[in-house]
């Protein structure tokens, strides 16, 4: 039984000095799997949440985890007053296609 969401983002603190925060994200029935691997988007909500939580100064780079079965580590700058979040990883293209909306 779901509970009625779409995306489900479950964050944490880590013991792991080499992390500002870990994650998972779940999409039962939107991503195949149910859970996307390492998602941009989430650590795009994630990154103020934690930035100001750690107290981290906004421009300071932070390395995230996302700590699904593949994994995947994620280094991610946010400019707060130009409204930039800059991600950056090893990715690989899952899919492509047109946005017909």
């Amino acid at each position: 039984m779901g509970n009625g969401y779409i995306v489900n983002i479950f964050t944490s603190s880590t013991p792991n000095p080499k992390y500002s925060f870990v994650s998972r994200m779940f999409a039962p029935g939107a991503v195949d799997g149910d859970e996307d691997h390492v998602c941009g988007t989430a650590h795009s909500v994630l990154t103020p949440h934690w930035t100001s939580k750690l107290g981290l100064t906004p421009g300071e780079e932070i390395l995230a985890r996302q700590v699904s079965k593949r994994g995947g580590e994620l280094r991610i700058i946010w400019n707060k007053d130009a409204g930039v979040l800059r991600l950056s990883g090893q990715c690989m293209v899952f899919a492509t296609g047109e946005l017909r909306l």
